[in-house]
């Protein structure tokens, strides 16, 4: 099979799957929506307090500081087996 065809076959797979899938990632996107964080106050603690629910539910380990009042950090870190590569996705919300 050639690159090509391996590569669209992958696509295919991909985006079966997602389309399986389809409705939770669009149920968390609307349910997290919902989540007051308008400014003023800008308090993103309640969505800080979504976010950590979801992750511990899925096994992700959490950890939450506080930078100050309404102002929530996360770290999660989901744990590999060491043999692959190292990915890190930052977020920030002031």
């Amino acid at each position: 099979m050639s690159d090509a065809g391996a590569t669209s076959d992958a696509r295919r797979a991909l985006m079966a799957r997602i389309e399986a899938d389809r409705e939770r990632p669009i149920g968390f996107l609307q349910a997290f929506t919902r989540v007051d964080t308008s400014n003023p106050p800008g308090d993103v603690a309640k969505a800080a307090d979504f976010l950590q629910d979801l992750l511990k539910r899925e096994g992700i380990d959490v950890t939450r500081y506080e930078s100050g009042p309404g102002r929530s950090i996360l770290l999660a870190r989901l744990k590999g087996d060491g043999s692959g590569t190292t990915w890190a996705k930052l977020y920030g919300a002031g």
